[in-house]
């Protein structure tokens, strides 16, 4: 869609950058795309089962890992009442469902 649009408006360039973005998500298995929208969403406790089974099912994938690590990271976080990512430039980039459980820097 966004491609479209650039290619409407005569922005080749940025039809060309869209087109390899929406190329690129194509590549990600479906069950790790549904774990990283729980993740956005806070549903924390059932994205790492499904990024695990994908793991378990198919192997290493760079996307499922990330995402694997992000929530290891998050629920080590929810354990120790103390988060070093609340303390860096990098708690804004969180998402929603994220923050939910590093609520924000002390």
């Amino acid at each position: 869609m966004l491609e479209g649009l650039y290619r409407m408006t005569a922005q080749a360039d940025n039809a060309a950058w869209a087109a390899s973005h929406v190329a690129t998500l194509r590549t990600i298995p479906a069950d790790v795309v549904t774990a990283t929208g729980l993740f956005v969403d806070g549903d924390l406790d059932v994205a790492e089962p499904m990024v695990r089974a994908h793991l378990l099912k198919n192997g290493n994938h760079v996307e499922a890992m990330r995402l694997l690590a992000v929530l290891a990271w998050l629920a080590r976080c929810s354990t120790m009442r103390s988060c070093c990512w609340r303390q860096s430039s990098n708690w804004p980039r969180l998402s929603r469902g994220a923050r939910r459980i590093c609520p924000g820097p002390h």
